[in-house]
């Protein structure tokens, strides 16, 4: 995964937290996908395209990001709380999982 298609994802799910449609998405559910390894199917159900374009992620990219994401999702359960200040929005979670993908230095 390429750090410009990471902070390509993290600049669509900002736009989608500023639209302020998106507010009741909260990161149990979001949290329990990405552990699944379906984090992009749990945007793209609850997202509209016309406002997070996903088409970058298609195929085997949807496939690395999905369990790039699942690996640090599972790794970090237990602090989400207090490791990221996130407790209630499922777009803050995905951003702070991608997040935390370009602190590991998880790209290329």
């Amino acid at each position: 995964m390429k750090l410009s298609e990471l902070t390509y994802f993290i600049l669509e799910l900002n736009a989608c937290i500023d639209s302020g449609k998106y507010n009741n998405l909260t990161w149990p559910e979001a949290a329990e996908m990405t552990i699944a390894g379906d984090a992009l199917s749990y945007l793209a159900d609850h997202l509209t395209s016309d406002d997070i374009d996903l088409s970058p992620f298609e195929y085997k990219k949807a496939e690395e990001l999905n369990d790039l994401l699942k690996e640090i999702a599972i790794d970090n359960r237990a602090r989400l709380r207090r490791k990221y200040g996130v407790e209630n929005s499922a777009l803050c979670y995905f951003i702070a999982m991608t997040t935390e993908l370009i602190q590991q230095k998880k790209w290329s």
